[in-house]
């Protein structure tokens, strides 16, 4: 890329490419720049600027990113990658009404698109409308009925309604469609109270076995087995479990 950026410096493709793989391989600040040299020569290209808004995000600069994720969006309406950043990256600075729009405009262009169902009942959990987002995660499962994703958001909105059967039966659908799902097994723990080693904590010991050093599901799975041990006042492994989740 730079090769050809030498015989032709407002080649944007070239650019655009060279800013990706600086990002992936941990140079994103030196990326942002070939990146934004990129949408300057092609301010038109929707994935330029989705793009562009993802290594933003990534660099926490929501606020600047919604701005490209929205241009992309205006270009190219149908464009889901663009639509669906669009809709998260408002959830996450508050702005609900904003990303409700989005998600639900996705939904009527494409009702299979599960992320943005998820997406949408999320956004009005955080917003505080509770059973507004069950319902949009109900009937995405009649769509879906196998969606871990959706099992699992189901569960996670019927604990907050203190209807922790019916999440317990929920999270154990989801691990058992995916069982590399950490947090289901992590939320599984929460509503169930262990009291042996049954085969759904072996089951959880082999996937944390399983999992990479560091990863965010080895921290997930260990949690829920600190908590599983606890129950069954297994002390010392309780600590190393939890010792583990917090290093």
């Amino acid at each position: 890329y730079r090769q050809v950026l030498t015989r032709q410096p407002k080649h944007a493709a070239a650019a655009h490419f060279l800013g990706l793989l600086l990002h992936q391989t941990g140079r994103s600040e030196e990326g942002m720049d070939f990146l934004e040299q990129s949408v300057q020569l092609q301010p038109t290209n929707p994935d330029f600027l989705n793009n562009l808004g993802t290594v933003m995000r990534d660099l926490g600069r929501v606020a600047a990113a919604i701005d490209f994720f929205r241009g992309a969006v205006d270009l190219r309406p149908e464009q889901l990658a663009a639509r669906d950043n669009l809709g998260s990256s408002l959830k996450q600075i508050g702005r609900f009404d904003e990303a409700e729009d989005i998600y639900r405009g996705t939904v009527q262009r494409n009702p299979f698109h599960v992320r943005a169902r998820i997406g949408l009942a999320e956004t009005l959990q955080e917003a505080g409308r509770l059973d507004e987002a069950l319902a949009v995660f109900q009937e995405a499962l009649t769509i879906r009925p196998r969606d871990a994703d959706l099992l699992h958001g189901l569960g996670v909105g019927l604990m907050e309604k203190g209807k922790l059967d019916e999440a317990t039966d929920l999270f154990r659908q989801a691990v058992a469609i995916q069982p590399g799902m950490a947090r289901a097994w992590l939320m599984l723990t929460q509503v169930k109270r262990q009291k042996e080693r049954d085969v759904e904590m072996a089951g959880m010991e082999a996937q944390h076995a399983k999992a990479p050093q560091d990863s965010l599901a080895r921290m997930q799975l260990s949690f829920g087995l600190g908590k599983a041990n606890d129950d069954l006042k297994d002390y010392d492994r309780a600590f190393g479990y939890f010792a583990e989740g917090n290093a």
